[in-house]
């Protein structure tokens, strides 16, 4: 039932881990490279300056990154995905500032049933009643099913 969630999880997950994780190694050993050149000859000081601090950099971004996928890694493996009943009642955009720039919105979803909101990663419809199945920390989700005739929506 959950499979599409799942699989979801899994590339965004490889696809996130795959860039930042080789980058990180690569930045680093790029730095200590440097350094051992400018020890040796003195110079390249601003290449060793440079793949260090973007090593450093990369550091707490991956770790930032990629800590909401280990921490929904639990659910994923035991199959304890999170349903909710909840209607669409605004979007959050995103900007970005990537070549080229690009936006995203973000569905805010009050849960039925509870005072809350949730911001998921999922495609909706404004106004619109769905069941979800989600990530707590990823936020990732699928619509199970459009409730919106049963809502009144």
């Amino acid at each position: 039932m959950y499979t599409r969630l799942i699989k979801k999880y899994w590339s965004n997950f490889l696809v996130i881990a795959l860039i930042l994780i080789p980058s990180t190694i690569c930045f680093i050993i790029l730095g200590i490279i440097f350094w051992t050149r400018f020890a040796e000859f003195g110079d390249d000081l601003w290449l060793a300056l440079f793949f260090t601090i973007l090593g450093l950099i990369m550091i707490p971004v991956s770790i930032k990154s990629l800590s909401p996928f280990f921490k929904d890694l639990p659910y994923v493996k035991n199959r304890k995905i999170f349903v909710v009943k909840g209607k669409v009642e605004e979007f959050e955009e995103v900007k970005s500032n990537g070549e080229p720039p690009a936006t995203v919105y973000y569905p805010i979803v009050k849960i039925e049933d509870r005072d809350e909101r949730l911001k998921l990663c999922v495609g909706a419809e404004l106004g619109e009643c769905y069941q979800f199945a989600y990530l707590p920390n990823t936020k990732l989700a699928i619509i199970l099913e459009n409730l919106s005739e049963n809502m009144g929506g």
